[in-house]
């Protein structure tokens, strides 16, 4: 099921971050955060696991060609083990939205748990009610 879900930003930059893949049993934890352009409309962005290798392929080339910004951001396997997957997911994502926080934006961040590893003055966390 697809949350419904409204956005009242005004701003002129809005960053989106998610995990490229949690699911393997080893390696580096893998996030990626882009800020979209919206007068470069990309067709066809959904759910990940909903399309097809190929479709997956063909976007994240048109994803790096259009957007204004991206950055792909690891946490170490290292950093899984000391901290546990999902700390290390939100440390990931920090890091990859650190990259393209370089002018003034607002992160929409479904997860609420990040804020143990955001930096306190870069970007603005608004958590999912």
């Amino acid at each position: 099921m697809t949350a419904n879900f409204v956005l009242s930003y005004q701003g002129d930059l809005l960053a989106g971050v998610d995990e490229v893949g949690r699911g393997p049993l080893a390696g580096d934890v893998v996030t990626a955060a882009v800020i979209l352009d919206p007068d470069n409309v990309i067709e066809g962005l959904a759910d990940s696991k909903k399309l097809t290798d190929r479709r997956r392929q063909q976007l994240a080339v048109e994803i790096k060609e259009k957007s204004l910004f991206w950055y792909i951001a690891r946490a170490s396997v290292a950093e899984i083990d000391r901290y546990n997957i999902l700390q290390a997911t939100m440390m990931a994502m920090v890091r990859a939205i650190t990259q393209i926080a370089t002018m003034t934006m607002m992160v929409f961040w479904m997860l609420r748990m990040c804020s143990r590893w955001m930096p306190r003055s870069r970007v603005i966390l608004m958590p999912m009610a």
